[in-house]
């Protein structure tokens, strides 16, 4: 059983959208959608926008139902959502597809995201690119019968389903992290007297604060990064790792380095702390193994301290770090980082802390390790389903997975 090749225009009524005049204020209330390229980012479905209209702004646009397809067209070409409202508007960035009867609007999402190569090469490649609605309309895709497509398309929103699962845990994880952190080092584990954490180099009143105030110089060791020259630097994974301060901290551990050296200058040693000192100034990572760093970071190491309590401390409060550095250049020398005031509590509250910290990071990491498989699954699944490499025609699968 073949797949038949048609043009976009045989799936359903192809609609550019409008914006309606900005100028009345009539327009634009907070009853529906006008959808940009923008508001494509939180998955399958379009559920914000950055704008919207009243009953009247609507009455302006060509309306859309609910499950229309849109493509971006101008600058954004090949951007794709759907729309989950039964009824919205798009700007006029966007080129709709309102399937009909006869072809199954999410297998039509998936094929358009599939070909979004192509439809960027079908644009017109000026400043910006542009792929207008004649020649949208003429973009051709394979497609099987209405059935396969229904379950080619529940097969793959499955998968995509799975991943904004993980993305919902990962963001509500963080935000317990963010809260957890807060309450810890405002209040401590016991929950007692309230702490001001990170005073300006200002001690607290010890009669209500239980923590005692210290120069971090006092329980640290703290070493700035040298770059060393470059026909030190290899990328075949020879000699030791090496961080300039440009890797992104995201993660609690710091990923794989882009470039090695076979002659260190300044060594961070496993399990220090990374802190940033030039533009970002402020975000911190633990090192997961013996590594070079360069001008870009400072390697804290202490004996006196728990670093992951320490490594949280900094989590929270890197804006005040940023403070200690200079006005004119987003950087933080050694002497202003040896200055950053910090709390001591007991070492076994700090264990405490770093503990319940440490284990919420590890769900994250866990939530986001199943996320890339899903998404990598998706990836792999797409392209064999799309090219047809495997028919699930003859399949016992739920044709209506979507909902």
């Amino acid at each position: 059983e073949n797949w038949e090749v048609y043009p976009i225009s045989r799936f359903g009524e192809v609609i550019t959208g409008t914006t309606p005049r900005t100028s009345v204020k009539e327009y634009y209330g907070n009853q529906y959608k006008l959808i940009s390229p923008a508001d494509f980012d939180s998955g399958k479905y379009v559920t914000t926008a950055h704008r919207m209209l009243s009953k009247d702004g609507l009455d302006q646009c060509r309306i859309l139902p609910k499950y229309s397809v849109l493509v971006g067209c101008i600058g954004n070409v090949g951007k794709i959502g759907m729309t989950l409202d039964e009824k919205s508007a798009t700007n006029q960035q966007i080129n709709a597809v309102v399937c009909n009867k006869e072809v199954n609007p999410h297998f039509v999402f998936y094929s358009l995201y599939y070909f979004k190569k192509g439809l960027q090469s079908a644009a017109s490649q000026t400043t910006v690119p542009i792929l207008n609605k004649t020649n949208f309309e003429k973009f051709k895709i394979s497609c099987p019968s209405l059935p396969e497509q229904k379950k080619i398309a529940g097969i793959l929103s499955q998968i995509q389903r799975a991943i904004e699962i993980q993305n919902e845990l990962i963001k509500t994880t963080e935000e317990l992290k963010k809260s957890t952190m807060k309450q810890l080092f405002t209040y401590g584990i016991q929950k007692e007297e309230k702490t001001e954490a990170f005073p300006n180099n200002i001690l607290p009143n010890q009669k209500n604060k239980k923590w005692p105030v210290v120069n971090l110089e006092k329980v640290a060791e703290i070493i700035s990064g040298q770059s060393p020259k470059s026909e030190h630097y290899n990328k075949d994974g020879e000699g030791l790792p090496f961080y300039q301060g440009k890797t992104e901290f995201t993660d609690t551990y710091i990923g794989e380095p882009k470039v090695w050296t076979n002659k260190a200058i300044k060594i961070a040693e496993k399990g220090d702390i990374l802190m940033s000192v030039r533009a970002p100034v402020g975000p911190v990572n633990i090192a997961v193994q013996k590594s070079c760093i360069g001008r870009g970071l400072a390697a804290i190491r202490s004996k006196k301290i728990n670093q992951m309590f320490l490594f949280y401390y900094f989590n929270l409060f890197k804006n005040k770090v940023k403070g200690h550095g200079g006005t004119v250049f987003d950087s933080i020398s050694r002497e202003q980082i040896k200055s950053i005031r910090v709390y001591l509590p007991p070492l076994s509250e700090q264990r405490k802390i770093a503990d319940t910290l440490t284990k919420i990071d590890e769900k994250i990491q866990i939530y986001k390790k199943k996320k890339s498989v899903f998404e990598e699954l998706f990836k792999t699944t797409l392209s064999k389903l799309m090219t047809g490499k495997i028919r699930v025609h003859r399949l016992n699968i739920d044709a209506n997975l979507m909902e």
